[in-house]
């Protein structure tokens, strides 16, 4: 078996799927036989549920076993891939039902991938670590195959945007070397946090979503596989005080009305969950704080507890705010902003998703309409569906609301025939400002006092004395 081609379908395994060299690699394989299938890397998962082309190619061209063992541990790592490989695609629709039903079918098909490594390779379960290192192998395969699904899933368009907002995603999920993400970084990634920038309704909870389903998953012989989860916490839609108690819990008698310890977000997330932290620049300052502490040490304390605990699972943040901004204006902490973008991600508008690549609205189309009718009547509403924003809708268009506006004028037209464009309201004309510095100076302190609730934390956002706060408004009455 021509062990340099060996080593080049070894860098295909370990290639993003979603870089175009990845298709380089496959036409260094196959040559003349190698068909142009760049379409693959930004079209709709529900367009693929067959093996492409070139993948089929593959199959046949590396389906032999080898003559012989492997002459040292380099080339036994390409042997090994390129089992993986074909095992992985052989089984592709074994892997896939995983996928949307975790946990159907795990062990036949980890009989079935063994009996694949046993016949071809039979010196791989030889030495005392080969079922440990086996089972490393399928835990693998099954990440690979729920990072792709959920990414297709997630992410469509055929832009450069949309395809590097998939390859990014991917990167979040394995790093940009899955060779030292398979040996070192598989346990370890989730200690990472990730945060996603980008304009309302862009899709952040979706590339989220897809970052905490693609979790390792180590293989548990009696049990399989277990279900990777992620829980939401919305922070802009919390007061502080009981945003602080969802997020970290509370002891019982930490404040009026604890009647019992509860038990917070993040406390919940085992090892193999992720929580989601979105409107993350809407968080006052001193919850900042004490997220910084998680990020830094993984440890976190209830509220009115002083014992320590540790937090087990992935933080992934996001904020459609300029955090650049919230910190310049000094509403954002510098130090917590630095832990958490050691992983960012942007997510693109519609607008800019359309201007790159115009037919991509038939496929949001098509996406959407899917959600509502059977395949065979989703291209008639596709129709519809066009037909209906050219009517009510200007040619260009800027979709302020983006994906979710989208979204809502596919529903509005399904049920009236019609949609409206998002009217905002205009802003506001420059007035000349009579106020004197006095008025200026209570004006903010009552801003601070109703966002953040109490005169200690309005007075600490404005580095004043809380006595200051007090004196300079008057505080609603219950």
């Amino acid at each position: 078996m021509d062990t340099h081609k060996l080593q080049i379908l070894s860098n295909l395994v370990h290639a993003n799927p979603f870089r175009e060299g990845r298709l380089e690699l496959e036409a260094r394989l196959l040559g003349d036989l190698a068909v142009d299938e760049v379409h693959a890397l930004h079209r709709s998962s529900l367009r693929l549920r067959s093996a492409r082309r070139n993948v089929e190619l593959l199959m046949e061209s590396f389906v032999s076993a080898p003559d012989a063992p492997p002459s040292n541990d380099t080339e036994a790592e390409w042997h090994i891939d390129r089992r993986a490989f074909l095992s992985y695609y052989a089984h592709g629709e074994a892997f896939e039902t995983m996928v949307v039903e975790p946990g159907r079918g795990a062990q036949e098909l980890m009989a079935a991938v063994r009996r694949d490594f046993s016949k071809d390779l039979p010196w791989f379960f030889s030495g005392d670590q080969g079922e440990e290192a086996f089972q490393h192998i399928f835990a693998g395969m099954y990440q690979m195959r729920r990072a792709f699904h959920h990414i297709y899933l997630a992410i469509s368009g055929s832009g450069a945007s949309a395809r590097s907002l998939r390859a990014s995603i991917w990167e979040s999920i394995f790093g940009h070397d899955l060779r030292r993400y398979k040996k070192h970084l598989y346990h370890r990634l989730h200690d990472i946090p990730t945060l996603i920038t980008g304009p309302s309704g862009s899709g952040k909870e979706l590339v989220a979503r897809a970052i905490a389903l693609s979790r390792y998953l180590p293989w548990q012989p009696k049990l399989g596989f277990s279900k990777p989860t992620m829980v939401s916490l919305n922070l802009s839609s919390l007061s502080p005080g009981v945003l602080e108690s969802e997020l970290f819990g509370h002891a019982k008698g930490a404040f009026t009305g604890a009647n019992a310890d509860r038990v917070g977000y993040l406390e919940s997330c085992d090892n193999e969950s992720c929580i989601f932290l979105d409107e993350i620049g809407d968080v006052p300052g001193d919850i900042q704080v004490k997220l910084l502490r998680v990020l830094q040490e993984r440890r976190f304390s209830r509220v009115g507890e002083s014992r320590e605990r540790p937090f087990a699972g992935k933080i992934i943040a996001a904020t459609h705010r300029s955090l650049e901004k919230e910190m310049a204006e000094e509403r954002f902490r510098p130090d917590f902003f630095f832990r958490l973008c050691g992983d960012r991600i942007h997510t693109p508008s519609l607008r800019q998703v359309l201007d790159e690549a115009p037919s991509d609205l038939n496929d949001l189309l098509e996406l959407l309409a899917g959600k509502w009718v059977s395949d065979g009547e989703a291209s008639v509403l596709v129709e519809e569906l066009k037909k209906g924003l050219a009517q009510h809708l200007p040619r260009d268009y800027r979709w302020p609301g983006n994906f979710r506006e989208l979204e809502q004028c596919v529903q509005g037209l399904l049920l009236r025939g019609r949609c409206q464009p998002l009217e905002l309201p205009p802003a506001p004309k420059p007035q000349d400002d009579e106020r004197n510095l006095d008025q200026v100076i209570s004006d903010a302190c009552r801003q601070a006092y109703l966002r953040f609730g109490s005169y200690e934390r309005a007075a600490a956002h404005l580095g004043v004395d809380r006595r200051t706060i007090k004196t300079r408004i008057t505080p609603p009455t219950s």
